[in-house]
């Protein structure tokens, strides 16, 4: 009496469904179609236990992102704010406004004349006012 044993193998995977590829006649049956299904299958049956976290492998995503920047100016009080809280701000624009008066530009440009009286304020402010003239 000779028994005969005869091993189908299996039509599809156990993960994914795909075909199975043609295996080896000898040996244990393949059940899942590739190693990927086969680690995705561990990670599932991990991920059931309560103390598993779900790994997910996936492949990178590269996403390019083109963003067009519009130069809208800024609020000049905010600008004048941030270089009175500088002190090495306002040493550079007291440097520069001396070289303009060193170079005529200050008074012989009619624009300036605001200026001109703020740097004359501060003036006074720092050494007192000028001395009155009598007549």
């Amino acid at each position: 009496m000779a028994i005969t044993r005869s091993y189908q193998s299996v039509g599809e995977c156990q993960h994914c469904g795909g075909p199975m590829p043609v295996g080896k006649s000898t040996g244990r049956r393949r059940v899942y179609c590739a190693p990927a299904c086969r680690k995705a299958a561990y990670e599932k049956r991990r991920a059931r236990k309560p103390d598993a976290t779900i790994v997910k492998v996936v492949d990178r995503v590269v996403v390019e992102r083109h963003e067009t920047i519009v130069d809208k100016g800024h609020d000049i009080g905010t600008c004048q704010f941030r270089v009175a809280q500088s002190p090495r701000a306002c040493t550079l624009i007291v440097q520069h406004l001396a070289g303009m008066a060193r170079n005529k530009e200050l008074l012989d440009n009619n624009e300036w004349a605001p200026a001109v009286r703020a740097i004359e304020d501060l003036f006074n402010a720092i050494t007192g006012p000028p001395p009155r003239r009598y007549r």
